[in-house]
């Protein structure tokens, strides 16, 4: 789970922006640093970053559809050393972390449209 997140530049974001995160991972923080590699606004971004031994990676992708948007997020970990036998763990608490905020990403948008529309 994310705790917190802090933009370590100024300016629009842009490819390059970088980021401090903390994360809570099995009931420990961990401090990643993040960097946007991708950055096209209304389109896509995305990020690269390393905390600990876990190096992390991911991109969204928005594309335009009749009934709204359609967002697809893809992403990458990669353990070293010893770690590296905790990939499968690792994999399956990124993807459940990843679907719940992309579930709480939908219910944002939906209400937001609700207001407008």
């Amino acid at each position: 789970d994310m705790v917190s997140s802090r933009r370590l530049d100024s300016g629009p974001l842009k490819k390059g922006s970088r980021f401090e995160q903390v994360m809570r991972v099995q009931g420990r923080k961990v401090t990643a640093s993040v960097e946007l590699v991708e950055f096209k606004e209304g389109e896509a971004i995305a990020h690269e970053g390393q905390g600990g031994p876990v190096k992390f990676g991911g991109r969204l992708e928005i594309a335009p559809t009749a009934a709204g948007c359609r967002v697809t997020n893809t992403w990458w970990l990669e353990l070293s050393g010893m770690f590296k036998l905790a990939s499968p763990m690792a994999a399956s608490w990124a993807r459940k972390n990843i679907e719940d905020s992309m579930s709480a990403l939908r219910r944002l948008l939906e209400t937001m449209g609700e207001r407008s529309g």
